[in-house]
């Protein structure tokens, strides 16, 4: 049992999770109804259940389609999304649900959107975490609806599952972000390592999570490297973790590669 990933619109990733002794699927994030359904029928997949990490157009806009082709397939969510899309199920954060193989968890990490959820997915010999917009190898999602103190207690919450954890994200921005970590921390041999390896790949979707703990320098706000590199850019020394994470945000904000 391996996501497949499945490239949409211009850099999005949406993921299907197969489950071969049923031949049934589920489907993380609708950006783009066509790839989705070609995947599907190319793996002889019916699709079983719908998770969405966000409302954002680029993430749901195949879903009308996906649903009409698969009018069975469950759809979870927020529940801020369940007056957009009828029949969702909505997941508190923390809720755990069994379903067929693998146990789901919803992680409500709200701060780029109002509706947003990772979603942990628990086999009998692996994890996966499919992270939308929250999480990017990297980097992070912008703070759209939330604050720094948001993203803060989300990333806090990401970095507290298992380090073997593969994470699916929901863009290929990760070169432009690991440019972006470099000139953070210059001297971070990893990220020059995970820079060099992405040069002969296409997609660099998963990651680890005990990589990004190494690389993400929104993950890292606590490393003396990356709070000396913010407090002098800020001009002062800066104590709390969510100014720290507003000084960086604003800094990858503008950054041109």
């Amino acid at each position: 049992m391996n996501p497949i990933t499945v490239p949409c619109l211009e850099d999005n990733y949406c993921y299907l999770l197969p489950f071969v002794e049923s031949n049934t699927a589920f489907l993380f994030d609708a950006s783009e109804s066509s790839p989705i359904l070609d995947e599907l029928s190319k793996n002889n997949l019916v699709l079983d259940s719908i998770f969405l990490t966000h409302g954002h157009s680029d993430h749901v806009s195949g879903l009308k389609a996906i649903r009409k082709a698969f009018p069975k397939a469950k759809v979870f969510g927020h529940s801020n999304l369940s007056s957009k899309f009828k029949g969702l199920e909505a997941m508190t954060d923390g809720q755990e649900t069994k379903l067929g193989e693998v146990t789901v968890k919803s992680i409500h990490t709200v701060c780029h959107s109002d509706s947003d959820i990772c979603f942990l997915v628990k086999s009998k010999n692996k994890q996966f975490l499919f992270s939308g917009d929250t999480l990017f190898s990297g980097g992070c999602g912008r703070f759209f609806h939330g604050t720094p103190e948001d993203m803060c207690e989300a990333l806090d919450k990401i970095s507290c599952i298992e380090k073997n954890t593969e994470i699916y994200f929901g863009h290929e921005y990760t070169m432009s972000n690991l440019l972006f970590a470099q000139s953070i921390e210059p001297e971070n041999q990893e990220i020059r390592k995970e820079m060099t390896r992405l040069k002969s790949i296409k997609n660099s979707t998963p990651t680890l999570l005990s990589k990004e703990l190494k690389i993400n320098p929104f993950l890292r706000l606590s490393e003396k490297s990356i709070s000396n590199s913010i407090d002098s850019v800020s001009g002062s020394e800066l104590s709390e973790q969510s100014e720290r994470m507003r000084v960086i945000r604003e800094l990858k904000n503008s950054f041109k590669p």
